[in-house]
């Protein structure tokens, strides 16, 4: 399959969550600089990424800012992701 996990999740949406919450410790941070952080447009994340995310609640967004809530940390940290994040041990204390 084309690397959609069985919550819909792709490459880049979980690139956005890991993003977030290794660079950002969960954010909020600007779609600026979050754009800036995974090398995509603005835009592609406005209209692309963020709509779905917010829509299944592991992304809230409060004008200009993104952060994973609660939904999406624990998406992150269950292993959800090909890439392992450091910051998923840090943060919920795993070794």
């Amino acid at each position: 399959m084309l690397g959609v996990d069985e919550h819909g999740l792709d490459e880049v949406d979980r690139n956005l969550m890991i993003a977030l919450l290794d660079k950002y410790a969960g954010g909020p941070v600007g779609v600026g600089t979050l754009a800036a952080a995974l090398s995509e447009e603005e835009d592609a994340i406005e209209e692309m990424y963020e709509p779905y995310l917010m829509q299944i609640g592991m992304l809230d967004r409060t004008p200009p800012r993104a952060a994973l809530p609660q939904r999406g940390l624990m998406n992150i940290s269950a292993g959800n992701s090909p890439s392992a994040s450091p910051a998923c041990s840090r943060f919920f204390g795993k070794n």
